[in-house]
């Protein structure tokens, strides 16, 4: 799959171009515009997963996401998936490598289906301090994440203490650790 992302950063799309097997998951109303060779399915869990769905869609509820994930597949050659988020703003692609990256409920837009994504709770003090949600989205393994946000996406290498608005946090690697 290759992507562009598309006037940014005040009404960012990604427009994703697949061949032939070539899958991705997105939330439910992603979908801008495609070309017809797509087969789409929408169901509670991870594409070929046979297992679990209800439990973590109802977890990924909790972080702020819908209950359902459409699910986009080429069945052809050369086709073009534009996708867009609920909201006017910036979509950011973060290639997962094999680790986890923490994603604020509502900043996940789509990635690889081979990507695993479950709630994480973050503590019942943090949620009542931080005025978000007790919930963030966990993304495991390797292969295209694309996030989005009201306002513009930049990025912060954090080597020592660095304070951020909790409600202007997209994502961070799974290792950052963090007070309130």
């Amino acid at each position: 799959m290759q992507h562009k992302i598309l006037s940014r950063p005040a009404a960012s799309v990604a427009q994703l171009n697949m061949n032939d097997g070539e899958s991705v998951t997105c939330e439910v109303g992603a979908m801008i515009a495609m070309t017809p060779e797509f087969e789409v399915e929408t169901t509670t869990k991870k594409k070929g997963s046979s297992g679990g769905g209800l439990g973590k869609a109802l977890k990924r509820m909790l972080a702020g996401e819908n209950l359902f994930l459409n699910h986009f597949t080429a069945t052809d050659n050369n086709q073009s998936l534009i996708i867009g988020p609920r909201m006017l703003g910036d979509i950011l692609h973060f290639p997962l490598t094999g680790g986890s990256l923490i994603v604020q409920g509502a900043s996940w837009l789509a990635s690889d289906t081979d990507i695993e994504i479950d709630a994480t709770w973050q503590g019942l003090g943090k949620a009542l301090f931080s005025g978000e949600s007790m919930f963030w989205l966990k993304c495991s393994g390797a292969g295209d994440l694309f996030l989005s946000s009201f306002g513009a996406i930049y990025e912060i290498e954090v080597d020592g203490e660095h304070i951020v608005d909790t409600g202007h946090i997209v994502a961070f690697e799974d290792t950052l650790q963090f007070t309130i």
